[in-house]
């Protein structure tokens, strides 16, 4: 598939797991994303002010620290990493909670993979599908139907079609409803469920992504990479439980106020809050954020986002699973790990991850009930413990992360709009060339604004 997320994710493409498990390739991490870091011969002499500590946050600060500008960083939440989190108690390796997977080569993320001494592997984990009540390849695909849904996805054209969804999409093309499972998985990769993904944004952001198509993952974990970088390098400029109110740009200096009332001035603010905390107003803009922008934020979303990792006394599966109908993705959170004990995983998106939300605990019931069918009652005499994050549940975020809906037209270039040339806008949903859900689309979203400051 041609540069879209289904291929950076693997989606359909998977190689030789016992040939490649685990292989180190330094060779891959070349060719990145150079930012400059240095901005020698900037004249900014101000206060920097930013709101959110996540992925896009860490970085704008990290840069603006090497720059010698004064920087503060306001958190809401007592964690500092965003939706980068990992759980060190679950398993005998660190599992991600959150962000897990360098996406492309080329990206941001491998440089500094490299530089920092990480060592990643290559992540091409064999995947099946559950189709017609029997596991299947997927490459290449065993159902015919299905080889030619892969083929349409990787024909898509954003210019050629209209602004529908994924769902309306099949079935205009005359796909049968049995690859119901395997449009949510496809929606699932992009946060959120074939009846809400737009088509049309979708192949847009496809045909603009450029970050390679080779995926990697950490012998520890994503957390630990961005820890050892990023959270201890900038942490001492990070205040956690600061829940902004508002922000008034209205004079020389912004004011922002917090809910516990402290008040801080600042020349400039970046806000890099997920879109659920723009979209629910929670923020308070003086004066009013402009109509064209208000309008943008409310065509953009984040549904709910889960991963529910499940221990098993044996490995009773081969592969990642793709194709469920509780949930759309399976996948071997062991792969390439040292010795793993036995965890797989139930990576659910959308209304799938509503509905599951809704159940608590009980979520994982339903889950061993579908490995059951799938792997001939094997799941549940096997389980052992199981873990649940819900994205959704995280006040200050609120979901996985911004998906292409349909009408998104140019949304998220008009949310990445500064203010007065005082007040900036990052994170993921703000990059609008084709990386945005991605740890590294979010930092090029905060490169991107402090260049607009110091340059």
């Amino acid at each position: 598939l041609n540069k879209n997320p289904m291929k950076r994710r693997d989606f359909l493409l998977q190689g030789s797991a016992a040939a490649l498990a685990a292989l180190f390739i330094p060779s891959l991490l070349t060719g990145c994303s150079k930012d400059k870091i240095n901005f020698k011969d900037h004249n900014f002499s101000g206060k920097v002010l930013i709101i959110g500590a996540g992925a896009a946050g860490l970085y704008a600060a990290y840069i603006l620290q090497e720059n010698g500008v004064d920087v503060t960083v306001l958190e809401a939440s007592a964690v500092i990493g965003g939706r980068i989190r990992k759980n060190d108690s679950f398993t005998n390796f660190p599992i991600d909670l959150g962000a897990e997977w360098i996406h492309g080569q080329k990206s941001l993320l491998c440089k500094w993979a490299k530089k920092m001494d990480h060592d990643t592997f290559l992540d091409n984990s064999d995947l099946l599908v559950w189709l017609d009540g029997r596991l299947q390849k997927t490459e290449p695909a065993d159902d015919s139907e299905l080889d030619k849904l892969m083929t349409a996805i990787e024909k898509l054209d954003n210019e050629d079609l209209s602004d529908i969804s994924l769902q309306q999409w099949a079935s205009n093309e005359g796909f049968n409803t049995r690859l119901d499972n395997v449009l949510e998985y496809m929606a699932g990769e992009e946060g959120t469920s074939a009846s809400r993904l737009g088509i049309k944004a979708f192949a847009a952001a496809n045909n603009q992504w450029s970050a390679g198509e080779k995926d990697f993952k950490f012998k520890r974990s994503f957390y630990d990479f961005i820890n050892d970088w990023l959270i201890k390098s900038v942490q001492n400029k990070v205040e956690i439980n600061k829940i902004v109110k508002s922000i008034d740009y209205s004079g020389a200096m912004v004011t922002v106020e917090t809910v516990d009332s402290s008040i801080y001035s600042a020349d400039k603010v970046i806000v890099t809050v997920p879109i659920p905390i723009l979209k629910d107003g929670d923020i308070d803009f003086i004066p009013a954020l402009p109509a064209n922008k208000t309008a943008a934020i409310a065509k953009m979303s984040m549904d709910a986002g889960m991963k529910i990792a499940m221990k098993f006394s044996q490995k009773f599966w081969t592969n990642s699973v793709i194709g469920g109908e509780k949930s759309a993705s399976y996948l071997d959170s062991g792969f390439g790990k040292d010795n793993p004990e036995h965890i797989y995983t139930a990576f659910v998106m959308g209304e799938k991850a509503e509905y599951l939300s809704s159940l608590g605990q009980g979520a994982i019931a339903e889950l061993l009930q579908e490995l059951d069918s799938i792997y001939n009652n094997t799941a549940t005499s096997s389980y052992l413990d199981g873990i649940i994050m819900d994205w959704s549940q995280e006040p200050y975020i609120r979901g996985a992360y911004s998906y292409a809906t349909v009408g998104l037209g140019d949304s998220r270039k008009i949310l990445a709009e500064s203010l007065a040339d005082k007040v900036y806008f990052a994170g993921e949903a703000t990059h609008f060339e084709g990386h945005h859900q991605t740890v590294h689309g979010a930092m090029k979203t905060a490169y991107r604004e402090i260049e607009k400051i110091l340059v």
